[in-house]
C-alpha cells in the first residue's frame, strides 16, 4: 500500500489527503505515528517539504520509508501529527497487528 497516492504527491488517486484530515485525534493515532516514524528502512529523496494546506516548506529533504508492501514519504507523519490524517483502515489494521 502506498500511503502518499494522492494527487498533492503527483499520485495516480484523483483523491486529495486532505479529504482524510479529522478535526479530532483517532483512536490508532499514536500507534500509527510511531509505526511511521521507526519502521522500514529510510531512503533519503532531495526535495522540499511542503505543507499542502498552507504552501508553507517545513521541511528540506524527504525520506521514503518501506516495509512488507507499504510505502510512504516520511512526511506522511506531518500530515498524521498536524491534521490527524488518517491512514485507510487496512494500513491501521496492519500497523495494530505489528505491535501486537
Amino acid at each position: 500500500m502506498i500511503l502518499f497516492d494522492y494527487k498533492e504527491f503527483g499520485g495516480n488517486k484523483n483523491a486529495s489527503i486532505t479529504e482524510f484530515f479529522n478535526a479530532e485525534p483517532y483512536p490508532e493515532k499514536a500507534a500509527v505515528l510511531n509505526y511511521l516514524k521507526t519502521a522500514g528502512e529510510a531512503k533519503c529523496t532531495c526535495g522540499l517539504v511542503k505543507d499542502c494546506v498552507t504552501g508553507e516548506i517545513h521541511g528540506t529533504s524527504l525520506l521514503y520509508r518501506d516495509k512488507n508492501n507499504n510505502s510512504w514519504l516520511t512526511d506522511i507523519v506531518f500530515y498524521v501529527e498536524k491534521y490527524n490524517y488518517k491512514p485507510p483502515e487496512e494500513f491501521i489494521q496492519y500497523v495494530l497487528e505489528q505491535t501486537k
